[in-house]
């Protein structure tokens, strides 16, 4: 199978490919590219297409079609979260009962505005389930394992689908389950959750995943599974996911053994819940100052700390192999993450072309 953002090699023909390509988006001729990417074909959909030649280009169209899950039937349904949710199968599924091939369809949300006097002014449609396909992609762009998400339909109504972190083999359980052995923790698994998360923080969270390794098959399986979960830490203080509750990070047991999951549930970043009115108001008083006020309150104390400061504290009790997640958060370019915006913003897609500049590896947007 094909990474989704790793160029794959081309034989001549396929110069010839690109070149159309490359002519077409700039003649903005309608287009239409097969769907040759692995992922793709996996999946039924087309997220990424990628065309190479090492010595000229490299094209990468990001859409993100929704896929029509309406006819796929429903395997469970799901009892954690605040919202209804529902477990999923596809229809030529063997065993419906093997749950690693579950997916987990969460409609798009809508709040409430609220105007001057506290009088209701009619619903607006949040984006957490854009903001979770964008999270998806932009944890694989600095390799992190999270859970694979796609834009998705069912019955008309828009979403996303999450595939189970459990892999075959494996059962998931939160680390709310876990932690509620620590003297002093209070469960959150509860219809009144606490508004401090008492004894959820990085300490016990170190205890915890002591001696574990991190999740299985994936570029940081031989990692501790704390540095691990520091690398969460790092993705939620770059995106400002501010809902890293004990029941949104798990641990995974196949006959005792006991690893970390991927990250899942980033649905709460990039100010997902807020209004265009909102949204306006972050963007004339400064998106650096809103960022900086981002805050862990899904931590003990989390009022007190901001998500930067609890990756922080991450990085200070583990070995600080994170860190690497930082160095590539930096060294991306802009493109690369701009277009995951625009491709999860924009369903009907975009295509960018780069060409390799001469004197480096470097790419430039032609």
């Amino acid at each position: 199978m094909v990474p989704r953002h790793q160029p794959r090699s081309t034989a001549e023909s396929d110069v010839t490919q690109l070149e159309g390509i490359y002519k077409a988006t700039r003649e903005r001729r309608p287009l239409h590219v097969p769907q040759a990417d692995g992922y793709a074909v996996d999946h039924g959909i087309l997220p990424v297409v990628s065309v190479t030649n090492s010595h000229s280009y490299w094209v990468v169209m990001n859409k993100y079609e929704p896929c029509d899950i309406t006819d796929w039937p429903i395997t469970a349904p799901e009892y954690g979260g605040d919202d209804g949710k529902t477990w999923v199968g596809r229809p030529e599924l063997a065993d419906p009962s093997e749950k690693s091939q579950w997916w987990l369809f969460k409609p798009a949300k809508y709040g409430v505005l609220t105007l001057p006097g506290n009088v209701p002014g009619g619903r607006y449609r949040r984006r957490d389930d854009h903001v979770e396909k964008i999270v998806s992609e932009l944890a694989d762009l600095i390799g992190l394992p999270a859970a694979d998400v796609v834009v998705a339909v069912r019955n008309d109504e828009e979403g996303i689908i999450s595939r189970n972190v459990a892999p075959k083999g494996w059962d998931l359980q939160p680390g709310n389950t876990y932690l509620s052995e620590f003297d002093g923790y209070l469960n959150c698994d509860v219809t009144e959750r606490p508004r401090n998360r008492v004894g959820h923080n990085v300490a016990n969270i170190s205890k915890l995943l002591q001696g574990k390794p991190g999740p299985p098959d994936t570029a940081v399986a031989e990692w501790e599974a704390l540095d691990a979960f520091v690398g969460y830490l790092i993705l939620d203080a770059w995106v400002a996911n501010t809902d890293r509750h004990a029941l949104n990070w798990g641990i995974l047991d196949s006959k005792g053994v006991a690893r970390l999951a991927k990250s899942y549930d980033h649905g709460s970043s990039l100010a997902s819940g807020a209004s265009e009115t909102r949204l306006r108001q972050i963007l004339e008083s400064g998106v650096e100052d809103w960022s900086g006020k981002a805050q862990a309150h899904r931590f003990e104390d989390g009022k007190k700390k901001t998500l930067l400061d609890v990756a922080l504290e991450g990085l200070q009790v583990s070995s600080g192999r994170a860190r690497e997640f930082l160095d590539r958060i930096g060294s991306l370019d802009r493109a690369s993450w701009l277009g995951v915006l625009e491709g999860t913003l924009n369903v009907r897609g975009r295509l960018y072309v780069y060409r390799r500049t001469s004197s480096s590896k470097q790419k430039e947007v032609v």
